[in-house]
C-alpha cells in the first residue's frame, strides 16, 4: 500500500509570477505554521507591477486636489467637471493596479512590503500547519509562475490507498473503520476509514486485487 498527504490536508506552494529565488527559508522535515515564510524570490514583474500601483497612487491624489480646487471655482455646479472625470479616472487606475499585486500574491498595502528594496520581493508562504516535504528550490534557481516549488502536508491527516484480495470484497465495506499493520505484521496505533472501494481493472477474480 502508500501513505500519502489527504488531499485536504497537503499544499502545494508555487509562485503567481516568475522570478529568482533569493532566500530559502525552510527544509525538508521543517515544521511550519500558517504564514511561515517559506521561500523569497526577487521578481521584475512584480517589481513593475509595484511602481504601477505607486504611480496611480500618487496620480489619484494629484487628481483629488485638482477636482477640489475646479469644484470652488465660479459656476463648478452647473454640469460635470473634467476634473472630477479625471479623478474618478484615477481611482479606477489604482483598483486596476492594487488587483495586479494581489494576483500576484503580494499584498499591497502591508507596510513591510513598502520599503524600495523590497519592490520586487515575493514572499511564499505556508497556508497551513504542518511539515514540509517537499522542496524543489535553491538560491539562484530562476523559476516560471506556477512551477511547484514546497509541499507542506498536516501530518497525523493521511490517506491509505492499500491492495486487497478480491476475496475480501464481501468484507469491507465503505465507512467501516480498518486496522493497519506495519511491514512484518506488527499492528499499528492508528486505523483508517474506508472512503471507497474499487476494483483493479487489470485485475480477474479470484486472484485479483481491489
Amino acid at each position: 500500500g502508500a501513505l500519502l498527504p489527504a488531499p485536504e490536508g497537503d499544499a502545494t506552494i508555487n509562485p503567481r509570477g516568475a522570478g529568482r529565488v533569493v532566500g530559502v527559508e525552510a527544509a525538508v522535515g521543517s515544521t511550519v505554521r500558517p504564514g511561515t515564510l517559506l521561500l523569497l524570490l526577487e521578481s521584475r514583474e512584480i517589481a513593475v507591477a509595484r511602481a504601477r500601483y505607486r504611480e496611480a497612487q500618487l496620480h489619484v491624489e494629484e487628481t483629488r486636489l485638482a477636482a477640489a480646487r475646479a469644484a470652488q471655482s465660479p459656476g463648478s455646479g452647473r454640469q460635470p467637471l473634467p476634473a472630477n472625470q479625471d479623478y474618478e479616472a484615477a481611482v479606477a487606475a489604482v483598483q486596476r493596479a492594487r488587483q495586479a499585486l494581489i494576483d500576484f500574491g503580494v499584498a499591497p498595502d502591508d507596510r513591510a512590503e513598502r520599503r524600495p528594496d523590497h519592490d520586487g520581493h515575493l514572499r511564499l508562504k505556508s497556508p497551513l500547519a504542518g511539515t514540509v516535504i517537499r522542496l524543489d528550490a535553491k538560491p539562484g534557481q530562476e523559476v516560471s509562475a506556477g512551477s511547484p516549488l514546497v509541499e507542506v502536508a498536516a501530518l497525523g491527516l493521511f490517506q491509505v490507498r492499500a491492495r486487497l484480495p478480491a476475496s475480501a470484497l464481501g468484507r469491507v465495506r465503505a465507512g467501516e473503520p480498518l486496522g493497519l499493520r506495519r511491514a512484518g505484521g506488527v499492528a499499528a496505533k492508528s486505523s483508517v476509514l474506508i472512503t471507497a472501494i474499487q476494483r483493479d481493472p487489470g485485475a480477474s477474480p479470484p486472484g485479483g486485487a481491489l
